[in-house]
């Protein structure tokens, strides 16, 4: 690396090309285990170390007491620890015994998994298998000719939202997820906007999930009457609270009313046609009986003549 100093005395650096390469090297193993943050962090998160400590805040935790509490490998559990504090999710101190403690900072205290700002579900869902995989299929979906499709629908054959109405699994975490960015957004909303909701006595929450957003609206402002609004999957699994209603009951009755309207439809049709059959024979029959009626009176005419005949 040398320096140059320019006309107006300042400094360039310039670096040879061996130090280029090697710069380079170093960002692209960052590349090669850019995965491992959101894995160990995933792993704190199942394993519920920011539960622990968050439980036990007054005091320092030992790695015997939190290995033991956890049920899980304490030199394992120890590099874990190491990789998170080297990233500012938890920090190492001392207790009044000499002994290495484990605290919260305010980055760990967002995987709380009860936690009100808690972004747990958040990365739980992010990194599960389900959303991983339209990224490990990205190529195939950009060099299919069928830009068209989204690469969740080309991994799983089924859009995200049908997917979730079939896996009750992920549709927990979808649901918590949105929770997730709901509670920080409204949250912001309440605190800085809070007379947008003067005089308001109704809100209804289309696509609101397990109803999150609705709950700390009608928490903050207990006048207004929230109504939930979505698939019956999502809304059969959303809590129930003071001043919401639960639109499961009126989604099936919507459903069932959509339904009563079809079959009395079909039945009137199905009737209508009846009667429109019954017309035609009606109609056909008067058309043809005074022909029928004439085709009689010659047959009988001609007979007559014949006996007539036969007897001269």
């Amino acid at each position: 690396m040398e320096k140059e100093l320019t006309r107006n005395g300042e400094a360039i650096i310039r670096r040879s090309d061996e130090e280029i390469h090697e710069e380079a090297q170093a960002n692209m193993w960052k590349f090669v285990f850019g995965f491992t943050e959101m894995a160990v962090i995933k792993c704190a998160i199942e394993l519920g170390i920011a539960d622990f400590l968050e439980k036990n805040q007054h005091q320092h935790v030992t790695l015997n007491q939190l290995s033991t509490s956890l049920a899980c490998c304490s030199s394992s559990l120890y590099r874990i620890l190491r990789f998170l504090i080297n990233r500012g999710i938890f920090k190492e101190t001392s207790t009044k015994y000499g002994e290495i403690g484990y605290v919260q900072t305010p980055l760990s205290r967002l995987l709380v998994k009860e936690g009100r700002n808690s972004m747990a579900a958040f990365l739980l869902f992010e990194s599960s298998p389900v959303m991983l995989a339209p990224w490990h299929n990205l190529s195939a979906c950009i060099s299919s000719k069928d830009n068209n499709t989204p690469p969740f629908d080309a991994a799983h054959k089924r859009d995200i939202w049908k997917y979730a109405e079939v896996d009750s699994e992920h549709n927990n975490l979808l649901n918590s997820a949105m929770a997730c960015d709901a509670r920080i957004t409204v949250s912001a909303i309440v605190n800085d906007y809070p007379k947008i909701f003067d005089g308001v006595k109704t809100i209804v929450d289309v696509g609101g999930g397990n109803g999150t957003t609705l709950r700390s609206l009608v928490e903050a402002f207990p006048w207004i009457n929230g109504i939930n609004f979505d698939l019956p999957h999502v809304v059969s699994v959303a809590p129930h609270a003071n001043g919401m209603e639960q639109l499961l009951d009126h989604w099936w009755r919507l459903s069932l009313g959509l339904m009563e309207l079809i079959l009395i439809s079909l039945m009137l049709s199905l009737l209508l046609l009846m009667l429109m059959v019954l017309y035609m024979l009606v109609v056909t029959c008067l058309t043809m009986f005074p022909k029928l009626m004439l085709l009689s009176s010659c047959g009988f005419c001609m007979i007559g003549e014949m006996k007539n005949a036969y007897k001269s």
